[in-house]
């Protein structure tokens, strides 16, 4: 594992191994088959990469593409490998949102029709049980102070992940999201000050950006948890007009458009008497930003979002799996 890390100059060390084994193909009582497939397990960390050592005789490992412009998944080949005896070929999780791997029980003959003894892979990738709860941040200035790791005003351990800026809602880029568990979007401050709204229209327009954003979100991260916060409203009266504009036409697009998968947390328990930025949640009363209580609150509400969403959706689950018929006493 060190050799392959060093050499191979891999982000994170690999604590997990997995061994398969595929019999020559005179053997016809075990199957030479690895069916198309993707490693997106919630534990495998976010930007790590998938090594997988060969020992033996030659498989194909073939690739196909996981999007296609008419909405349906590959039939042909893009790429392929042929890894020979004592080598390595390195995958990276986010290439996993992109391409199905696997080995045909039939290939071409030069490859797999003919071969006479076994092959062993080793794949080893890194993991993490708490990588299940793993959070992306994708935000603008207020969400920079947040912290990941132990400590006050962190996310916690078990809520590992990280924070990318996002200074508008343009500025999001669904790929650094591949990979992670909860998707959180803090974004729009920015797009709504006064200077950059000319019209209603300028609003109707953003609406859509986000919305083509969260699409491309889900496409990429399917399995992902979703959540759009609310626009905090700031202590500019002007501007909070812009705000509560956006927050109403996005609160509308996320019910019509993706049936709750996508959460918007709302944002009115920051407010004070006369709907704007409480002035002690605020930066040495700064109108936009959030200061150090602020930040912790907002922090504390997160944890709390993605608490819940992972409790309902365990019960979810178990409803779902229970037998029909049977009901608890």
């Amino acid at each position: 594992i060190d050799a392959v890390t060093s050499k191979c100059r891999l982000t994170h060390k690999p604590n997990s191994i997995l061994i398969n084994y595929y019999p020559p193909s005179v053997d016809t009582t075990t199957s030479s088959k690895l069916p198309f497939h993707s490693d997106v397990e919630s534990e495998i960390i976010a930007n790590s990469e998938i090594a997988t050592i060969s020992i033996g005789d030659v498989r194909k490992v073939c690739f196909k593409c996981i999007h296609e412009t008419g909405n349906e998944a590959s039939t042909e080949y893009v790429h392929s490998v042929s890894p020979e005896s004592n080598s390595v070929y390195v995958m990276t999780r986010s290439s996993q949102a992109w391409y199905r791997h696997g080995i045909d029980e039939t290939g071409p003959a030069e490859t797999q029709s003919s071969v006479q003894t076994g092959r062993f892979s080793i794949t080893l990738r890194t993991v993490s049980k708490q990588f299940s709860r793993s959070c992306i941040i994708m935000g603008d200035s207020n969400t920079k102070p947040i912290k990941f790791g132990v400590g006050t005003g962190t996310l916690g351990q078990s809520f590992p992940g990280e924070r990318v800026k996002a200074n508008k809602v343009s500025a999001i880029d669904p790929k650094l999201c591949i990979g992670y568990s909860n998707v959180i979007l803090v974004c729009g401050t920015n797009d709504l000050r006064v200077e950059n709204v000319q019209s209603p229209g300028d609003i109707h327009q953003l609406v859509d950006i986000l919305h083509l954003k969260i699409q491309q979100i889900q496409k990429l991260c399917p399995k992902a948890k979703l959540f759009v916060t609310a626009v905090l409203p700031s202590r500019l009266p002007k501007m909070n007009k812009n705000i509560m504009a956006f927050n109403s036409l996005v609160d509308e697009m996320l019910y019509s458009s993706f049936n709750q998968t996508v959460w918007h947390l709302g944002v009115g328990h920051f407010l004070d008497g006369k709907g704007l930025l409480a002035m002690k949640l605020t930066r040495n009363g700064d109108e936009i930003h959030l200061g150090e209580l602020g930040i912790a609150k907002f922090v504390r509400c997160l944890k709390q979002w993605v608490y819940v969403r992972e409790r309902q959706e365990r019960v979810r689950q178990r409803k779902a799996t229970r037998p029909v018929g049977v009901y608890p006493t």
